[in-house]
């Protein structure tokens, strides 16, 4: 029977057209109900305060974290958070997520569309399915960070690009929409994920001598990099460059072989996290060296591959998240080779189909399962810990500190005068009544400038290993 063979489930869904309908299908259930569910985790935190910032207190060019710089890197995603929360009058966790799952979406289309122009349907259902179910994309699906957003605008630079490059070549027209959305791509993050873009657009001109399309391809360059090069130039405060300097990593002391090791890892960890799809790379490689007239793999290869190779060799450590700009180009590499991999290889292609099937089961019972059984309120530790810091200042408030912590994400579930010390010492110019919450190290250096009697415990908690105390200071 034909459902028992995964190689044709594809094609029958695009044989009745509901190819685009099972993309967006499954899309929804992995960001619905989750999304308004969760509580706030890994840096979305960062991205409330920033937008908090905004709104209170005007800092719409020069980020800040509740009153502290925050200048490694432009977050045009916290601004349009902002914008959000200023139209819906308030920011929660649902509105905060909305940017990143409309761009998985989009991101998911784009890829299937661009396929589609040169392969069939099917081909380019598994590319769109191939963005949804990997564990890069999974772990960021419903996460409030410039991660996918970033990917997504990427990616339709090369999209736009290359649609001028299949007609014959780019026009000024074409190369001038490139450099605006690379412009909001690299003011999502910062400019070095741009590099996607140009290292792997400018290998594919020198590597088919298209010399004609130098002046636009500079062009792109200087409309994208004006913007960013205006936010450094605008924020600038002497001593930031080693603030930059951080954000690039490339003040880390690493010895040799503690990078030989983590470059080790970083590929075969990327490797992994692009499955189930990468388990038909070795026969996409060979389809396409078979077939040099595919230039569009080749453009895939060399915007997944030339960057991502730069990230392997850079001195430092590096998360495979780094690497996501790859993913979209990746999945069309290889679903440009699906139609010939499933006719030599039907039934392992079907098992790589099935795995994706299988991956799938754990995001959809996380979102319409796991997430809902904790009902009322949302589910995580962030949101748990910022309850019970709400019931112990409730009856007297007063301005409340995080020293020498993030905990953005509990502070993105409260309200109220929320600060931020980066030392201990600050602490002496404080003034009394208020709140802190801090390591128990940090409370000792506290309490030896202000007085071993200026703090009460009022709570303590564990977040992910670290144990935190809420103190109030009363002196």
């Amino acid at each position: 029977m034909r459902r028992t063979r995964p190689e044709l489930w594809l094609d029958d869904l695009t044989t009745a057209r509901r190819d685009t309908w099972l993309v967006v299908a499954v899309w929804f259930v992995f960001v619905v109900p989750l999304f308004m569910l969760r509580a706030y985790h890994y840096e979305e935190g960062l991205a409330v305060a920033i937008a908090r910032g905004a709104i209170e207190s005007g800092h719409w060019i020069e980020p800040h974290v509740y009153g502290m710089r925050f200048v490694e890197r432009p977050n045009l995603l916290a601004d349009v958070i902002a914008l959000l929360g200023l139209a819906r009058g308030g920011i929660e966790p649902w509105l905060v997520r909305l940017p990143t799952i409309i761009a998985l979406l989009a991101l998911a289309l784009m890829v299937k569309a661009l396929v589609q122009s040169e392969a069939s349907r099917a081909a380019g259902t598994f590319g769109a399915l191939a963005v949804l179910i990997n564990p890069m994309t999974l772990q960021k699906t419903v996460t409030a960070e410039p991660d996918l957003a970033m990917t997504a605008l990427l990616f339709a630079a090369f999209c736009i690009w290359w649609r001028g490059e299949r007609q014959g070549g780019a026009t000024l027209l074409h190369w001038t929409a490139v450099g605006v959305v690379l412009a909001l791509a690299g003011l999502m993050k910062g400019p070095q994920p741009g590099g996607y873009f140009a290292f792997g657009v400018f290998a594919y001109l020198l590597l088919y001598r298209r010399w004609s399309a130098i002046p636009g391809f500079t062009l792109a360059g200087i409309i994208a990099i004006a913007p960013i090069v205006a936010w450094y130039w605008q924020i600038y405060r002497t001593g930031d460059e080693d603030e930059w300097a951080r954000y690039l990593r490339m003040n880390e002391e690493t010895g040799l072989w503690f990078l030989i090791k983590d470059k080790i890892v970083f590929l075969a960890t990327s490797f992994a996290e692009l499955l189930p799809a990468a388990l038909l790379l070795p026969w996409a490689i060979r389809r396409h060296a078979e077939d040099g007239r595919r230039r569009l793999a080749v453009a895939a290869a060399l915007y997944a591959g030339v960057c991502t190779a730069v990230l392997f060799l850079w001195p430092a450590h590096l998360a495979t998240r780094y690497a996501m700009p790859a993913l979209p180009a990746f999945a069309v590499f290889m679903a440009l080779a699906y139609d010939d991999v499933r006719l030599r290889l039907p039934r392992f292609t079907g098992a790589v189909v099935a795995i994706g099937a299988l991956m799938a089961i754990y995001p959809i019972g996380n979102s319409w399962v796991v997430t809902p059984s904790a009902l009322p309120g949302l589910k995580g530790r962030s949101y748990d810990t910022a309850q019970i810091i709400k019931a112990n200042i409730a009856g007297d408030p007063a301005p409340l500190y995080k020293v020498w912590l993030q905990a953005n994400n509990i502070f993105g579930h409260l309200d109220g005068d929320l600060r931020n010390l980066t030392d201990s010492k600050a602490i002496g110019a404080v003034s009394a009544p208020a709140y802190v919450l801090t390591r128990p190290e940090m409370l000792d250096a506290m309490r030896a400038i202000r007085g071993a009697d200026a703090f009460t415990p009022l709570a303590e908690f564990n977040d992910g290993g670290d144990k935190l105390i809420l103190a109030r200071m009363v002196k």
